[in-house]
């Protein structure tokens, strides 16, 4: 990794339940700012416009009484079909990429922010390396995401296995960043790696 541009933009890698968030949080705590494609994708749910483009391909079936989307039950929907998957990420995904085009720039004139975090689940997917100074992979051990996961209710052992075959592996997520993150220890442990990675990233500022 040469030379950065001021303001660097540091994607973050992992497998699900990994700990990216918490990581995310911690450089946050250093005087970061933080974009989540899931907390974008969240607020798109609750614009009009999209809720009725959800009812037209979804139905009314996964929306709670208050006319809200229940982000659950859609989940389960497109779970097993690809058809519908790709009908949800044509909705949404187009609208979170525009957000955190715009909050870049946004953060790029702030000058109380020293560097630019994507958590980004499928970053690499959709091919937004390219647009990353960094790329930092947070790794924990499977027993410990699955117990992770199913402590949040995200997904069973056999899900987030499956959900992780559809994704690219985490070999080479591993593979092509520049640090790694030890999450299979303790919050302590996370915050001192990521302020030595955060340190070592705005040296490399020219």
């Amino acid at each position: 990794m040469e030379n950065l541009r001021e303001k660097p933009v540091i994607g973050l890698l992992g497998g699900i339940a990994s700990g990216k968030s918490f990581v995310a949080s911690q450089f946050k705590e250093l005087g970061c700012a933080v974009i989540t494609a899931d907390t974008l994708a969240h607020e798109e749910l609750l614009e009009e416009d999209t809720k009725a483009e959800i009812l037209k391909y979804f139905g009314k079936e996964v929306f709670d009484e208050d006319g809200t989307v229940n982000r659950s039950k859609l989940a389960q929907r497109v779970f097993n079909d690809s058809d519908k998957l790709k009908i949800l990420n044509s909705l949404i995904h187009p609208k979170v990429i525009e957000k955190t085009e715009a909050l870049i720039d946004e953060y790029r004139k702030d000058n109380a922010v020293c560097a630019i975090v994507l958590d980004i689940p499928l970053l690499l997917e959709i091919n937004w390396q390219s647009r990353c100074d960094a790329l930092v992979f947070v790794d924990a051990s499977e027993a410990l995401r699955i117990k992770r996961a199913l402590a949040r209710g995200l997904a069973s052992a056999e899900e987030l296995r499956k959900r992780e075959k559809k994704q690219i592996s985490l070999d080479k997520k591993q593979d092509i960043s520049h640090y790694v993150v030890d999450n299979n220890s303790n919050a302590s442990a996370v915050a001192n790696q990521v302020a030595q990675i955060l340190s070592e990233i705005l040296g490399k500022i020219h």
